[in-house]
C-alpha cells in the first residue's frame, strides 16, 4: 500500500508539472482520489462485518475497485493524447 501510496504521489506530481496534463486530467485525477479515499473508508468499516453487510462491503468495494483501474485508464489516456504532436 505503501509503494502504491507514494509512487502514484511521484507520478502526480511528474505529470502535473509538465503543461501536458490539463483540466480534464486534474477532475479525473481529483475524482479518482476522492473515489479511493471512499474505498479505503468503505473497507475500514466493513472489515469486521459479517453476514449479508459483509457481501454488501465486498461489492462496493469491488466496484470501487473497477471504477478506480477505469479511472487510471482514462488518465493514461489522456496524458497520452496530451504529448502527441
Amino acid at each position: 500500500l505503501i509503494v502504491f501510496l507514494v509512487s502514484g504521489a511521484i507520478l502526480t506530481f511528474e505529470r502535473l508539472s509538465r503543461s501536458a496534463a490539463g483540466a480534464i486530467y486534474a477532475v479525473t485525477l481529483g475524482v479518482k482520489i476522492v473515489l479511493s479515499l471512499i474505498m479505503f473508508q468503505v473497507g475500514f468499516r466493513f472489515r469486521r462485518a459479517r453476514g449479508p453487510r459483509r457481501v454488501r462491503g465486498l461489492k462496493l468495494l469491488a466496484a470501487l475497485g473497477v471504477t478506480i483501474v477505469l479511472l487510471a485508464t482514462i488518465l493514461t489516456w489522456i496524458y497520452e493524447r496530451a504529448l502527441l504532436p
